[in-house]
């Protein structure tokens, strides 16, 4: 995909969970060159994850899902 500066970007999704993401907004991150990696996925292959953060510019967290004592401020 293209951003408004006309470089090409790709975006990643890591760890989303299947039941909170419609069939609709599947579609559309799939349509729009993304990768999709599910939550069971991460558990079972976390070493394959590496090649997607690597080559990222941007990572955000949601830090509500992480659990207090791996984050505790």
């Amino acid at each position: 995909m293209a951003n408004n500066l006309g470089v090409n970007s790709k975006g990643n999704l890591v760890g989303y969970q299947s039941y909170f993401v419609t069939p609709e907004q599947y579609g559309f991150l799939e349509d729009h060159n993304f990768d999709l990696v599910r939550l069971v996925n991460v558990r079972n292959q976390m070493n394959e994850l590496e090649p997607l953060f690597r080559d990222c510019d941007f990572v955000s967290f949601d830090m509500s899902s992480l659990r207090q004592a791996d984050c505790p401020a």
